[in-house]
């Protein structure tokens, strides 16, 4: 009896240890899950830990070394083998043993196409004053995210498409930035500092960023990002957003309280020369798209000189000082969006007085600090506001103490009430030549006669009395350098 009940025990207990070997894989595989993208070559070992024969089915049936994706039998097992993989093969395989469909395990591929963007320029517009919709697509957005952080890397690996880097619209419209990427999990669209102003000034919508009344200060670079959750690839694309606009002087700030620019300056610009020289007239404005300029004096002349353009948004017209030259003259600029007017009064201007002599005070390592006289100006020049209002310093390394090399004259410009004037950056030890000359309304003196100091080894300073007569002899040996040197 007792004999009996153990051998019922025991068998039982073998059923239950078959049972469950019976649902206990023997399968090896090498993937259980991949997502990739199309065109990519992949495969798939299957084996059995026993040494029994297994066979692939996909998706649509039966696999063998003649379909697609084919089967391939190795030594490291059967092979299921995607060359290239395509997004149709997106599915579940099952790989069993041929004699136990029971024993069975599952490998699950997807195949998408990689994230990029589409219909999302490099370069978009937008008018000022309009609302702009900043382009930013790709295929199945879910969410959207901006940054203005223009320092971001892109990843290779993913591609944007129809999302130009420069995206253009007026000022005060509503403007859509674009910026697209294909099979979109999400999209993000972040402002950085300026965060606090999505939903108001910035509105994230499905295909880009709603920029409300565009202003000049959104000509900026926006970051639009993608993220594909399934693959965690994250692609993001540089859009400069360029706003359109009537020109505005460059000079002149907006006005704080309604941000408009006036049409025209607010007054006439004064210019002198002097007889028998060149002067310039500028006139420079900002303006997109880039403006035309013209130029026509007040007795109606268009031909008044020679014109030249500097880059696109200025106008230079060089005129040679005559006893007829001085009149108004007017540059006109314009877009398709209205134009601008600047007025010049171009007058015959009175050379100041140059300095008499350049004495030191204190030398120091790096420094020089001069004393320079200046004749007191006469009735006729006040009256007339000719007289100088600053001292230009001109100096240079002495040539005997540059080495062979030729040194280019730098300069400092000081107001005129100073009692010294001080040049610094100066290198130790050194030897300058030092020329001065005044400025007044109209231009530069003609130069002083060039004289020369040295700095000291150290830190500290010297005071120097100065030898004027020394000063003078020293000039004369540089009386032909200072005919080359003499300004206009």
């Amino acid at each position: 009896m007792i004999l009996r009940k153990m051998v019922k025990e025991q068998t039982i207990c073998v059923f239950i240890i078959i049972a469950l070997a019976e649902f206990a894989s023997s399968l090896y595989l090498s993937h259980s899950s991949v997502t990739t993208d199309p065109g990519k070559s992949l495969a798939i070992s299957c084996k059995d830990k026993g040494g029994q024969p297994v066979m692939w089915k996909g998706p649509k049936g039966s696999l063998s070394a003649n379909t697609k994706p084919k089967i391939q039998d190795t030594s490291i097992g059967k092979l299921l083998i995607f060359s290239p993989t395509r997004i149709q093969d997106t599915g579940n395989y099952t790989c069993s043993v041929v004699n136990n469909k029971n024993d069975h395990s599952v490998f699950s591929l997807i195949v998408e196409d990689a994230l990029q963007f589409k219909d999302t320029p490099e370069i978009q517009r937008g008018k000022e004053g309009d609302n702009a919709t900043l382009r930013c697509e790709v295929n199945r957005p879910y969410k959207i995210s901006w940054q203005l952080d223009e320092h971001e890397d892109e990843v290779d690996a993913l591609i944007f498409r129809n999302t130009p880097e420069f995206q253009h619209d007026l000022k005060r419209n509503n403007a859509t930035v674009r910026c697209e990427v294909n099979r979109l999990d999400k999209i993000s669209c972040q402002l950085g500092e300026h965060e606090y102003d999505v939903g108001t000034k910035y509105i994230p919508i499905g295909d880009g960023l709603l920029i409300i009344n565009v202003t000049r200060a959104d000509n900026r670079i926006f970051v639009c990002e993608a993220l594909k959750s399934s693959t965690g690839q994250v692609i993001d694309k540089k859009i400069h957003f360029v706003v359109e606009h009537k020109p505005v002087p460059i000079t002149i700030p907006p006005d704080p309280e309604t941000g408009e620019q006036p049409s025209l300056w607010e007054q006439d610009e004064v210019v002198y020369g002097f007889l028998g020289e060149n002067v310039n007239l500028t006139c420079e404005v900002e303006a997109e798209p880039a403006p035309r300029f013209e130029w026509k004096s007040a007795k109606g002349q268009n031909k008044i000189g020679r014109y030249l353009n500097v880059g696109s948004h200025k106008s230079l017209l060089q005129l040679k000082m005559t006893k007829e030259t001085p009149d108004k003259y007017q540059c006109t600029a314009s877009n398709k969006y209205g134009k601008l007017k600047k007025f010049f009064d171009l007058q015959i201007g009175t050379r100041p007085v140059p300095p008499e002599w350049i004495e030191l005070k204190t030398a120091g390592s790096d420094s020089l600090e001069l004393v320079v006289n200046v004749p007191e100006p006469d009735e006729d020049t006040i009256a007339n506001n000719m007289e100088p209002h600053w001292i230009n310093i001109f100096y240079k390394v002495t040539d005997w103490q540059s080495e062979g090399s030729t040194e280019e004259w730098q300069q400092q410009e000081f107001n005129i009430t100073l009692d010294t004037y001080t040049l610094t950056k100066l290198n130790s030890s050194t030897t300058y030549d030092i020329m001065a000359a005044t400025r007044n309304v109209a231009g530069l003196s003609a130069l002083s006669n060039i004289t020369s100091f040295n700095t000291t080894a150290g830190v500290e300073s010297s005071t120097v009395q100065s030898n004027t007569a020394a000063t003078f002899s020293l000039a004369i040996i540089y009386i032909n350098l200072l005919g080359i040197l003499r300004l206009a």
